[in-house]
């Protein structure tokens, strides 16, 4: 997989590990510190999917997904969270939960899933 993916973290204790196991494997990464940073990034480059840390519990996290989406459309696109499993998750946005530690494999292959399925959409 080739897709640009966009990591907010507050810190590189998962950003760092995640982005470099995920450029490893061929993905492009850009990570962001937070809501504004990530925001900016979204409107500056090609993303294909999102990874949002919501570890932290930080409430502008979890609108963010909702944010990022209005931002690509009419483009879909997939942000995936990165924490624990939470059945409020979709209903803000999130496609996806995968709980910590997040290995850049499994990350790498459900965000293949997610942008394909994006694509085939949008076709």
């Amino acid at each position: 997989m080739h897709a640009r993916v966009l990591i907010v973290a507050a810190d590189d204790r998962v950003a760092g590990p995640l982005a470099e196991g995920l450029e490893r494997l061929g993905c492009r990464t850009v990570t962001a510190r937070g809501p504004s940073a990530d925001c900016a990034a979204i409107r500056d480059m090609k993303i294909e999917a999102a990874l949002i840390d919501t570890g932290e519990a930080d409430p502008q996290l979890m609108g963010l997904a909702r944010i990022l989406k209005t931002q690509q459309a009419p483009r879909r696109l997939p942000v995936v969270a990165l924490g624990r499993p939470d059945p409020l998750l979709p209903e803000v946005g999130f496609d996806l939960a995968l709980s910590p530690t997040v290995h850049p494999l499994q990350a790498a292959l459900r965000l293949e899933a997610l942008v394909r399925a994006a694509l085939a959409e949008e076709e």
